[in-house]
């Protein structure tokens, strides 16, 4: 057959085909919506259940009818994976915004935040989920609510803000645990983890166990093999914390053992951290350098790692720096770079800061020593070399910014921490006859007798002694009503003595009360910073990280941040001191 009545023939089938698709789509539509629904789910052919999910469609636009239209294009949307799948996601969209209901367009957000989560955009993800959650809360629609706080609260998870995902999951358990006849049994040992998993990471582990135990049975009632797995690979990072490793253990490599088999590798990377972790704290440690070496070929498949299990590589560096293997030194030096790379390009994760051991310069400094005495042995070609460098100077263009940030930030949280308050207060000067006579010139400026002088300071002493600041109707008029003089006076009192105007001065006094109990009660690390703000009488989130960050030049969701981290970073370093014995 020539070339030219091969293209003939391959026209003439093309051609066959549409006309006989095209035909088929005219005659499915004669039946009824119920016909071409069910026809649909039967899935038996991936052309026919198109053709089913085009014929609905057409039919629905014949008909005019809103409601049948936004569902066509929601069967068609769910028959691909790809772009594809956010044009007709996107087709839904621009008509809800004139036509809503229970279910549009809040299900849609949900499943463009689902994709987009799966391609680990998790900032377009979060967008998508946050405007789901707006929707649900117009409709109260229970369903909705679920999921969209649902998606949010694994977000929150992943990127370490666990404060706030436990209250999240908080509310999901409660509203599915209050409606148990509104929602199928799945959702309800679907919110028991996420709550049990929320409780493990802000190392309240009373309450994961007992959430732990209550999702195992479900799970077992149920026989759900995923969820008890689930429940598995969360009892053993309980375990874990609680330092009973012989229970991690058991539990760990059995949901590793699952996960592995079902190729879930989320969920296998995890176990596999906690299990190794786990083996280093019972000295086994070459069963530890396995398991974690087996989460680097998961990395290597995905490009994709939870953020705390990046210290995986950071224990596998230790152990061949001491074994004095420098090629396998460098080359999870060369993973860890990648990762964070990864990590950091994600704005979510760029906010958080992230305080780390192996911070940039220290991986640089490491990789460089490294480099040179693999030269020096003459181990590594010039070209893997010439490599290594692109590569770190790439990676180096990428956090500059970051690693600035962090150091800053990480200085300003020390030197609270170190000093209890932000500005620590100058010793006092000795007094000289040119200090006093400027002393008394101001005083003069002021032009308010001493006696009142002194009653005003008195009645701030006592107004800062008793934290009367911290009440949210607190006003420059009833103090100066309370004081016995006037708002001009107790102004002027205030802008002198304490340097301040009257609206910093109370802030500056509830944020610096907030920061001396948040060092020493461990409750409020779990509020929200809406619920810390209204705690301490500021009318707003916003204005209470405002003056949080004009004090001290960090924000609050920072300074808490890295006060439960400062406890989590001495556990790792006694890991890594295990691994040097």
């Amino acid at each position: 057959m020539d070339l030219k009545r091969g293209i003939y023939f391959l026209f003439c089938a093309m051609t066959s085909f549409y006309c006989i698709a095209q035909t088929d789509t005219d005659s499915l539509v004669s039946k009824s919506y119920d016909e071409l629904f069910d026809l649909y789910n039967q899935k038996k052919d991936s052309n026919r259940t198109k053709l089913f999910a085009k014929a609905y469609l057409k039919k629905a636009r014949k008909d005019i009818d809103t409601g049948k239209i936004l569902t066509g294009f929601h069967l068609n949307a769910l028959l691909y994976k790809n772009e594809k799948r956010l044009q007709y996601f996107d087709s839904i969209l621009n008509i809800t915004e004139y036509y809503q209901n229970d279910t549009y367009p809040t299900t849609i957000y949900i499943y463009k935040g689902d994709f987009f989560y799966e391609k680990r955009d998790f900032k377009k993800a979060l967008d998508l989920y946050l405007k789901a959650r707006s929707s649900a809360e117009k409709t109260q629609n229970p369903f909705f609510l679920y999921e969209s706080n649902f998606s949010i609260g694994m977000l929150r998870d992943r990127t370490n803000d666990f404060a706030e995902a436990l209250q999240i999951h908080k509310k999901n358990f409660s509203l599915v645990k209050n409606n148990l006849n509104k929602f199928p049994k799945h959702y309800y040992t679907g919110s028991i983890y996420a709550l049990a998993n929320a409780y493990n990471n802000v190392r309240k582990l009373d309450s994961a166990d007992y959430y732990n135990n209550l999702g195992l049975k479900q799970a077992l009632d149920s026989d759900n093999p995923y969820d008890i797995n689930l429940f598995y690979l969360n009892d053993g990072t309980t375990q874990y914390y609680l330092n009973n490793y012989g229970s991690a253990i058991k539990s760990l490599t059995k949901a590793t053992e699952y996960f592995n088999k079902i190729n879930h590798r989320p969920n296998l990377s995890e176990g596999l951290y906690f299990l190794g972790k786990s083996q280093l704290k019972t000295n086994e440690i070459e069963k530890a350098v396995f398991n974690f070496k087996k989460i680097d070929t998961i990395f290597q498949k995905t490009n994709d790692l939870l953020p705390r299990i990046r210290d995986s590589y950071e224990l596998l560096i230790e152990y061949y720096k001491k074994s004095k293997d420098l090629n396998q030194q460098l080359n999870y030096l060369n993973r860890l770079i990648k990762l964070d790379s990864i990590i950091t390009s994600n704005e979510l994760y760029i906010s958080k800061n992230l305080v780390r051991k192996y911070d940039i310069p220290n991986i640089v400094a490491e990789k460089e020593a490294v480099i040179e005495a693999l030269e020096s042995n003459n181990t590594f070609s010039k070209k893997i070399i010439i490599t290594t460098i692109v590569i770190l100077l790439v990676t180096l263009v990428l956090l500059y910014i970051q690693s600035y940030k962090k150091k800053v930030y990480k200085e300003r949280f020390e030197a609270i921490i170190k000093d209890q308050k932000p500005n620590v207060k100058k010793p006092e000067v000795t007094p000289t006859k040119s200090n006093i006579e400027e002393e008394v010139t101001k005083k003069k400026e002021l032009n308010i007798p001493q006696d009142i002088i002194d009653r005003i300071l008195e009645s701030l002493n006592s107004f800062e002694e008793e934290n009367q600041f911290l009440d949210s109707q607190v006003n420059i008029q009833e103090m100066a009503k309370k004081f016995k003089t006037n708002t001009n006076y107790l102004s002027k009192v205030i802008n002198h003595y304490k340097k301040q105007n009257f609206a910093t001065y109370i802030n500056f006094l509830r944020t610096d009360y907030i920061i001396s109990e948040l060092q020493t009660n461990r409750t409020l690390r779990n509020y929200t910073i809406s619920a810390l703000a209204r705690e301490i009488g500021f009318k707003s989130s916003e204005s209470f990280s405002k003056s949080f960050y004009k004090r001290t030049g960090i924000y609050p969701s920072y300074f808490i941040s890295n006060l439960e981290k400062t406890n989590t970073q001495k556990t790792e370093n006694e890991e890594v001191q295990t691994l040097n014995s």
